[in-house]
């Protein structure tokens, strides 16, 4: 037997003899009182202490015992004859212990009738009232009784705060708190309470979450923020309520505040980043997280980061030198992607094949397998896989009609979606699609102005319509006016999105106005991806050539040969400077 089992054992042996000890000498003493009252008294009446103290002490004995039921029967026997309100508590918990909950309260509301101003009482009773989740009843009950000494213990308060919570009342909790931050003060030092009102400030901006009022919750995380300033989870809190209103840039700097230097940092400010449409530094964010703590999250997020800013290489690289695995059925879905974007469709065929679990994107994964049968000659197989995808509705539509695009059948991708327009409860995305394939598939400008206009009917908050059709007028000289102010409807709608900023530089590009186009194109080659930055350092070469800096378009149109060597427009307006 170890050393610490044998202390622990010979530690209950002497509890137990103490108390049979105890046993002993109160048995003794009211045999004593008993002789010592024979002969003057007619029946037998012990003296009241010394019967409650027996009583009270074999009590606790039948509980060292288990004996839940002796317990009771000498806790009733002690109340027949001294009904203080600590009798009454300690009875009231040994039966709550019991599962008689009913009960228990029971004894407690009869106590509150002796006893109507004693505060521990309520304290009691409600908390056994919270334990069962009857929050709206105990803060009932605190509320009807809140006067004479109940109004002025913080202790009430704090129960008060605490079932306000529970009951989503925020703006009663916080009165509660002011009252008890009050009460505070004018008692004196109580940090056990003052500890408690600094959680109560972190709650109470849950609480204000909960209420989507996030303005007083912004309130509260700051309150606790400035009270705890080592408790990093106030600052949590509080970038997250900025998250939640879309304030993604102050939820930055928060993040960028707090001394850790831990994977799941660096992941939410690249979530962040992310949101803000800024791919690139979400990407650098998501890399710092994967390389701090290998999880599986972790690259899922990095994975997806690469693919957005079409960064397929570098990402090709990345997995290989930091072993990243695809141990998760995203991480498989996401690398059979980059696979695919670099043309190796045997490989990522492989993958999306080892993804067996349904999930929320296997329509995709079937769609995919299908495009990389494509690719690899097996048409027949390709097209009998998408055609399986058991789910008819919008979304198996519109990767139906994707895969036609891919397969280079333009017109029978237009006819699905046309065919197939009573799936959609909101036309917009089909319409838009329709659009698509008109102006870069077939280049009908006219018909694709014609099914934009259409999704902006079905849709008129469509910023991705918006934009496209904006740019449509302005590229092609149609309307330029029209066209930034389509695009400027767009912007309202996603402010920081860099392929609207391109499209309003470059409309009062066609305006004349070189100044301002400029700012805007720089401004949206901080965050758009690749490819298609290729497009954007066109128009800001051509915006240069317009300011008469030849030296910085000749640059430009160096880099955009450097990363693009295949990019004809580049070679040809390189070739008309030189």
């Amino acid at each position: 037997m170890s050393s610490w089992k044998w202390f622990m054992n010979m530690q209950k042996r002497w509890i137990s003899i103490g108390i049979l000890i105890a046993l002993g000498a109160l048995l003794i003493a009211f045999l004593s009182s008993i002789k010592t009252n024979a002969g003057s008294q007619n029946g037998f009446s012990p003296r009241k202490e010394e019967f409650v103290d027996y009583h009270y002490l074999v009590a606790y004995l039948d509980l060292y015992q288990f004996n839940i039921d002796g317990a009771l029967k000498n806790f009733r026997m002690i109340l027949r004859v001294d009904k203080k309100p600590r009798f009454y508590m300690e009875y009231a918990k040994l039966l709550f212990y019991a599962m008689k909950s009913n009960e228990a309260i029971k004894v407690l509301k009869q106590a509150i009738r002796l006893y109507p101003n004693d505060p521990q009482l309520y304290i009691e009773l409600s908390d056994m009232l919270q334990d069962l989740r009857r929050y709206k009843e105990a803060l009932e009950l605190l509320k009807k009784h809140l006067k004479g000494n109940l109004a002025s213990n913080p202790e009430i308060y704090s129960r008060l705060v605490d079932l306000s919570l529970l009951e989503r009342k925020c703006d009663a909790a916080a009165n509660y708190l002011n009252r008890l931050e009050e009460l505070t003060k004018t008692e004196g030092e109580q940090k056990p309470i003052e500890f408690r009102i600094k959680e109560y400030f972190y709650n109470l901006a849950r609480c204000y979450i909960k209420n989507h009022n996030y303005t007083k919750a912004e309130l509260y995380a700051k309150r606790f923020i400035k009270e705890t300033p080592k408790h990093l989870v106030g600052k949590f809190l509080l970038a997250h309520i900025y998250e939640l209103q879309g304030k993604f840039q102050k939820a930055i700097d928060i993040y960028k505040s707090i001394p850790l230097r831990t994977g799941g940092v660096f992941d939410a400010i690249g979530n962040d980043y992310y949101m803000m449409k800024q791919y690139n530094k979400a990407l650098d964010f998501y890399k710092k997280a994967y390389i701090s703590d290998s999880k599986p999250v972790f690259a899922e997020h990095l994975l997806a980061a690469f693919l957005e800013t079409g960064r397929y290489k570098d990402a090709l690289k990345f997995i290989e030198k930091y072993r990243v695995r695809a141990t998760t059925d995203r991480l498989k879905y996401y690398y059979a992607l980059i696979l695919m974007s670099t043309h190796r469709y045997k490989e990522a065929l492989k993958l999306l094949n080892s993804i067996k679990k349904p999930s929320n994107f296997s329509e995709n994964i079937i769609y995919n397998k299908a495009i990389c049968y494509l690719h690899t000659n097996n048409e027949q197989k390709a097209f009998e896989l998408v055609n399986s995808i058991k789910k008819k509705n919008a979304d198996s539509y519109l990767l139906l009609a994707k895969f036609y695009v891919k397969a280079g059948k333009y017109k029978d991708a237009i006819e699905i979606l046309k065919k197939h327009l009573s799936a959609f409860k909101n036309p917009s995305r089909a319409y838009f699609m329709i659009a698509d394939i008109y102006f870069e598939k077939l280049k009908n400008t006219k018909k694709a102005i014609e099914y934009l206009k259409k999704t902006l009917k079905a849709n008129p908050r469509d910023a991705t319509a918006l934009n496209y059709l904006g740019y449509l007028y302005i590229d092609k000289k149609i309307n330029v006016k029209k066209g930034i102010q389509l695009v400027k409807e767009a912007l309202k709608l996603d402010p920081n999105n860099p392929y609207y900023l391109d499209s309003l530089g470059w409309g009062y590009y066609r305006l004349g106005d070189n100044s301002k186009a400029l700012v805007l194109i720089q401004k949206a080659l901080k965050s758009i991806p690749k490819p298609d930055d290729a497009v954007i350092r066109i128009h800001l070469a051509k915006i240069y050539m317009k300011l008469n800096r030849k030296h910085d378009a000749i640059e430009t149109l160096k880099s955009i040969i450097k990363d693009y060597p295949n990019n004809r427009k580049a070679k040809e307006l390189l070739k008309k400077l030189k």
